[in-house]
């Protein structure tokens, strides 16, 4: 049996997941969101979207755990949808936010068409491969950032957007619930370990963020490291639409993805992603209650 699929302790293969859940996780909007929300929010705020933002996925994790049934809402043909959907939009603004830091439409395309392409030919194995050293880039990165950094960033704002962070987080709880990313990767576990070691290792990254911001949030590193990030998403997107389709499926919708992603150059990160964090809470609500009514109702036919 393949080692991916018996990632039940804190072996090198569950650990391999659990970064790959972590990475994929993470989008590349997270970067430029965090620090939109420590310039014009504050830290508290900050604080509160991101224990959220951690607590995600070892929640998504206990929740699928208990309720493994919960995974075959892909064969339902109206959340199947939903899922592609998000998927291409999971292309469009990871594209956008590498050409935000790139400042070039067309090497943001050319990166990710070669992602695209990359995983269409070696599928998930790749996408959980190539996390490994994305996230690796993106640690080591940030860290350099902080330690060659000055204190540019003193005087933040605690802030008082405690109802947005309080919203923000209800709609990132959410979030595992309706990304095939995730549906895929909990499919490969065996056990809620890699999502502890995937939400430990995000909330590594998220805490390099804050202290990046601080020390120095304009380094030229940085469009290195929102290219780890965003590449790490768009190849668990592209292999995640395979996942729930076919290769050729998930070839023509990620292409047309690429493609249609300037559609969003316009717009900002944090307006895409509010849009996008808002509206899959009142699908996954539903959602989360019927995976519960089904395992149930499944018990106490047995």
């Amino acid at each position: 049996m393949n080692k991916i699929n018996n990632a039940g302790d804190y072996s090198p293969a569950s650990f391999k997941l659990g970064i790959s859940i972590a990475a994929s996780w993470a989008w590349g909007i997270s970067l430029g969101i965090s620090f939109s929300i420590l310039q014009t929010k504050g830290l508290i705020p900050f604080i509160i979207w991101g224990i959220f933002n951690i607590l995600a996925l070892p929640i998504y994790g206990i929740y699928i755990r208990k309720y493994p049934n919960y995974l075959q809402f892909t064969k339902n043909n109206l959340v199947k949808i939903t899922m592609l959907i998000i998927q291409i939009f999971a292309i469009w603004i990871n594209t956008k936010i590498m050409y935000d830091f790139i400042s070039n439409p067309y090497i943001a395309t050319v990166i990710a068409l070669i992602v695209i392409t990359t995983t269409l030919k070696y599928k998930f194995e790749f996408s959980l491969k190539s996390d490994q050293w994305q996230y690796l880039i993106m640690i080591l990165g940030l860290l350099i950032v902080v330690l060659s950094g000055n204190y540019v960033n003193k005087n933040i704002i605690l802030g008082n957007g405690i109802n947005w962070a309080l919203w923000g987080g209800i709609c990132l709880l959410t979030g595992p619930f309706l990304d095939s990313q995730q549906f895929q990767r909990a499919s490969k576990s065996k056990s809620i370990k890699p999502f502890i070691i995937g939400s430990i290792s995000f909330a590594v990254y998220l805490i390099l963020v804050l202290l990046a911001y601080i020390y120095n949030s304009g380094s030229i590193l940085l469009t290195t490291i929102v290219i780890a990030v965003a590449t790490s998403t768009i190849d668990s997107s592209v292999a995640s639409l395979q996942y729930l389709t076919s290769d050729f499926k998930a070839g023509f919708i990620s292409i047309a993805a690429l493609i249609t992603w300037p559609v969003f150059m316009t717009n900002t990160a944090a307006e895409i992603w509010s849009w996008y964090a808002s509206g899959r809470v009142f699908i996954v609500i539903p959602l989360i209650i019927l995976g519960v009514y089904y395992e149930r109702t499944k018990k106490r036919r047995i």
